[in-house]
């Protein structure tokens, strides 16, 4: 592993065991205490209530709400059963699963799958599909906390670059940040090690191919708008596919 960021977390969350989400939480907490202090905001007793969804989006001053509805007892019911089948397919997930309050909502309109926003923190939304589905429950809860640790990351350092232009994923979709980039590429290859986990080995191979033409993307065309801690993370998820 690279000297630099990645050190001081010990690793990529969901690719990395050795990965300190603590090391992670402690420096985001202080930094939205930051935030707030120039804000003028209140202080709180507990400096852990920074790691709640509603001071999350209170300190990103430039929050942009996602529409959604609450979901109800069954579909809040049907989250938990997922998150508790992806701890137990990969026992080390625990924390990550667990330690970062998250709220979690249904799309308001569209057909997408799931959603999330680096501009309305710890918010997780599941599409109807998706809450109809335990196989796509399990996928996309999975897919959706991946960004929200790399958001964790992006609170503390940039990883792309200001201005950057925006890239076509390998599946067409369009008007992707360098970072959604790697974000992409991050989800695959820790969608890889569930499916490795699970001896799902049909999944492995179209997730690999996706993947790598993340990488590839990023190491040709958007080479130049990653900052070294984008760089750091392209290369760990590189080293999964």
């Amino acid at each position: 592993m690279s000297n630099g960021v990645l050190e001081l977390i010990n690793g990529v969350p969901f690719l990395d065991d050795s990965f300190a989400p603590g090391h992670l939480v402690t420096a985001v907490i202080a930094v939205r205490q930051n935030h707030a202090a120039r804000a003028g905001l209140p202080n709180v007793a507990d400096p852990s209530l920074w790691l709640t969804p509603d001071r999350a989006c209170l300190v990103r001053f430039d929050a942009t709400e996602v529409p959604s509805i609450p979901l109800t007892r069954d579909e809040d019911r049907k989250v938990s059963d997922a998150l508790g089948r992806l701890e137990q397919a990969v026992p080390a997930w625990t924390p990550l699963l667990s330690s970062l309050p998250m709220r979690y909502a249904r799309i308001a309109s569209g057909a997408s799958l799931s959603a999330s926003s680096f501009w309305w923190p710890q918010h997780i939304l599941l599409g109807a599909e998706t809450l109809a589905s335990d196989l796509e429950m399990r996928e996309h809860v999975l897919h959706e906390h991946c960004h929200q640790w790399l958001y964790l990351i992006e609170e503390l350092w940039d990883i792309d670059r200001p201005r950057a232009p925006t890239f076509t994923l390998p599946s067409g979709t369009s008007n992707r940040s360098p970072r959604e980039v790697i974000g992409a590429a991050h989800v695959a290859a820790v969608l890889i090690r569930l499916y490795r986990a699970l001896n799902e080995k049909h999944q492995i191979e179209p997730l690999k191919q996706y993947g790598q033409g993340c990488i590839k993307l990023l190491e040709s065309q958007a080479a130049q708008y990653l900052t070294p801690v984008g760089t750091q993370i392209t290369r760990r998820i590189k080293e999964e596919l």
